[in-house]
């Protein structure tokens, strides 16, 4: 067998030596000399094979050369080089916001402002919660390209119970849903610094909502391309924030019910933590049966590759992103709750199987105006479409945020 496939490879030789530009075209562009690969020994292309194989698996989401790159030297040094805050250190001013789990304060870091996190003793889960946020954050921080995503993450310092109090630069605290809710109409715009090209009406509607989501998208994927599934990700959970290079940008926070994919940490298959109305129709970021991650570290990076070809978790964000973007874009889905299980709207597209076309041509009296969604020849639909839907068999069936991103409708200016 092995001398006919050597024989094989040398009359493929023979042949490519016969379109010698070609192959001198191919050799000074990549360096591989194309008649001689094929001409040589069976066991090199083999090795060849093997190679492009290991380096394949290296580097497929969520990428084990980069995590283990992460955990054996980005974390310690980062471990090293952190600043050490102590609680005299932070100031706390007044109380900014506050949820199940925790309370967001307002505060001082010397001279510069501050944003301070708190979990609530005595709440079932809050600890936990708290320093599943520490870890992610920490990850995000040692990441030039999580960074640009999240929030500016400085550190921690013990607090009741030695559970962290979390810090960040205070780059802006108005949410997106903030934004969406107020009454001034240009509220969104002015936070973002939005370009509108001159466009009025509900094509100027339609840019901002494809501005904001490039954002959100973004952001996700950025998350996604690291092994992490935020699994909350919301209006409430992305702020505007200022940045120190460029325009302001929608920035993801809360973490405390993220997954880290490559090493299991935050990962339970028998829980989803979610908001349910945000969550998908699948609930579960991974299907029923997955089995929990292996306890050791390195063994569950290792086998991550496979879990997140075969589970696509990443697609549990994307569905988020997909009522975002109905929000953005319909009036009447805006308010706080509108889409929450017990309303019209969920109620009716659970109805409907989550197929977005059959809900809207079963709407009858509808309070839904669907013109920004319709400008420019309804891209926009298009795409809320293949981000709400449910999964198929295979685990896919609905757009990746990478997908989307890549969509025509978020490809235009």
């Amino acid at each position: 067998m092995e001398d006919g496939l050597a024989e094989l490879a040398s009359d493929a030789a023979v042949e490519l030596s016969q379109l010698s530009p070609l192959a001198e075209l191919l050799q000074r562009a990549t360096g591989l000399d194309a008649a001689g690969l094929l001409a040589g020994d069976a066991q090199e292309l083999q090795t060849l094979l093997w190679g492009l194989a290991l380096a394949a698996y290296l580097f497929a989401t969520p990428g084990v050369l980069l995590g283990a790159l992460d955990t054996f030297l980005l974390a310690p040094l980062d471990a090293l080089l952190a600043p050490r805050l102590k609680a005299e250190d932070v100031k706390l001013l007044k109380r900014i916001g506050d949820g199940t789990f925790g309370s967001v304060y307002a505060g001082t870091l010397g001279a510069q402002s501050v944003v301070a996190k708190k979990h609530k003793p005595g709440v079932e889960g809050a600890e936990e919660l708290q320093r599943a946020e520490q870890y992610f954050n920490a990850r995000c921080r040692r990441s030039p390209v999580l960074r640009r995503g999240c929030a500016p993450f400085l550190g921690s310092y013990p607090g009741v119970g030695d559970a962290p109090v979390l810090v960040w630069s205070d780059r802006g605290t108005r949410t997106l849903a903030d934004l969406l809710e107020d009454s001034d109409p240009e509220a969104l715009e002015r936070a973002l610094r939005l370009s509108l090209g001159g466009r009025t009406g509900v094509a100027r509607d339609n840019r901002i909502a494809r501005q904001c989501m490039r954002q959100i998208l973004t952001a996700a994927k950025d998350l996604h391309d690291a092994g992490i599934v935020h699994r909350d990700v919301k209006p409430t959970n992305l702020v505007a924030m200022q940045s120190t290079l460029g325009e302001p940008r929608l920035r993801l926070v809360d973490f405390g019910a993220a997954a880290d994919l490559r090493t299991g940490f935050g990962f339970d298959p028998k829980r989803g933590l979610c908001d349910p109305n945000y969550v998908p129709p699948e609930q579960l970021v991974l299907p029923e049966g997955t089995p929990a991650p292996p306890s050791f570290a390195p063994l569950a990076a290792a086998g991550s590759p496979f879990l997140w070809f075969l589970g696509r978790p990443d697609l549990y964000d994307a569905y988020s992103c997909g009522i975002i973007l109905l929000q953005l874009c319909i009036p009447a889905l805006r308010r706080r709750n509108t889409t929450s299980p017990a309303g019209t709207f969920q109620r009716s597209l659970a109805a409907s199987d989550y197929d977005l076309r059959l809900w809207r041509a079963e709407l009858t009296n509808s309070v839904y105006d669907f013109s920004v969604l319709d400008a420019g020849g309804g891209l926009a639909w298009d795409l809320a479409c293949r981000l709400v839907r449910p999964r198929d068999a295979l685990q896919r069936g609905r757009s990746s945020c990478a997908q989307a991103l890549l969509h025509p409708w978020m490809l235009l200016p």
